[in-house]
């Protein structure tokens, strides 16, 4: 008998609407079709019925991270339920959730998405050695560790002093097969939408834009990319901003808010730009920007932990912050005929093939379990 996974998500993310939330939401659909699982959220998660069981037992207050009403909710449906291994999805909710797995009989992992003490480092936060050293204690005390980027993996195993045959590579995965056929249908959709002007190429920026790294790409693009976009691109264009969370900084911006329906844009768009330069870990935007038949041009620091090989040439990456290189690059996109991403990337990000490392780590901690 296969022992039921647990995956802990200490947050919203039902339905999906950022990277996180998508990264989380593919992961949880993609495992549940293959193994036996269950999902543990917080109480304000969707009453839509999600592809997987979800369990909203977890509070909405910050308190969740450290409160024994969570512990003893997550404890009593581990043992109501056999589940023989618990998937932190983020570090910080392993502090709580690492006794009670132990105590329940399961084996832990965490899902690393990015390491976090890099991100609030990039991002000038003062605490980021109190996270370093608490990602550090986490990871170290893991059964495995999930890593979607091969970048930071190396850099994880020297920082903290982790024993590489516990850090399997798990990449980020897209629902996606095979490169989109309906471009031309996205872009009618929103030419009549938004009665822009046919003639005009579409320059796409998009994510959350509450979060800082974010905001700092559209104001670069505001204060410095536009005026050199101007210069090097012969045709008329227009550059859309999508994403919740940010006022109007520039009139020659197009913005768009939060959209239900960002895979129209994507599909739209002539390039997607990425001059984001901190944050850390992998953006996610870049692989779900690709998959959708996108050309993505993207500063280094933007393109960190993405196969650039699986991508061929729908992603093309600059140095950070060099403006001239940037437009230049989005240019030559703009001058050459459009290329399908190819289905190498679909080999490796698909998300039914990306998580078969992990399927192999269950695999054989079933076949431990079972010898105990």
């Amino acid at each position: 008998m296969n022992h039921p996974t647990a995956f802990v998500i200490p947050y919203r993310f039902h339905p999906p609407r950022n990277g996180g939330h998508k990264a989380a939401w593919g992961f949880a659909a993609a495992l549940a079709a293959q193994t036996p699982l269950m999902c543990i959220s917080t109480t304000d998660n969707s009453a839509e019925t999600p592809p997987f069981t979800l369990h909203r037992i977890l509070t909405r207050r910050v308190w969740r991270y450290v409160s024994p009403v969570t512990a003893w909710r997550c404890w009593k449906l581990f043992r109501q339920e056999s589940v023989g291994v618990c998937i932190c999805f983020q570090p910080f909710i392993a502090l709580l959730l690492f006794p009670v797995a132990r105590l329940a009989g399961a084996r832990t992992m965490v899902y690393v998405q990015n390491l976090e003490y890099r991100r609030f480092r990039s991002m000038g936060k003062p605490w980021w050695p109190l996270v370093k050293a608490l990602e550090g204690w986490v990871y170290r005390r893991a059964d495995q560790l999930l890593f979607i980027s091969p970048d930071e993996l190396p850099e994880a195993v020297q920082e903290f002093g982790l024993d590489i045959s516990r850090c399997t590579v798990v990449p980020y995965g897209v629902a996606e097969s095979a490169a989109p056929v309906d471009r031309d249908a996205a872009r009618q959709i929103l030419l009549q939408r938004h009665s822009w002007p046919a003639g005009e190429r579409l320059l796409l920026f998009f994510g959350p834009q509450d979060y800082q790294p974010n905001r700092e790409a559209v104001q670069r693009i505001a204060d410095k990319l536009f005026s050199i976009f101007q210069n090097k691109i012969q045709t008329p264009f227009r550059v859309i901003v999508c994403g919740g969370g940010l006022e109007k900084v520039d009139p020659r911006l197009s913005y768009m808010g939060f959209v239900p329906d960002i895979e129209t844009y994507i599909k739209a768009a002539d390039v997607v730009i990425n001059p984001v330069t901190s944050g850390g870990g992998v953006k996610t935007k870049i692989i779900e920007a690709v998959a959708l038949g996108a050309t993505v041009v993207s500063c280094a620091a933007g393109a960190e932990g993405v196969d650039r090989q699986a991508c061929g040439d729908k992603l093309l990456v600059v140095a950070d912050y060099d403006d001239e290189a940037f437009a230049e690059a989005v240019s030559e996109v703009l001058r050459r005929d459009y290329r399908p991403t190819p289905a190498l990337f679909y080999d490796f990000y698909n998300r039914d093939r990306a998580i078969t490392p992990l399927l192999d780590v269950l695999a054989q901690t079933n076949r431990n379990n079972k010898q105990i």
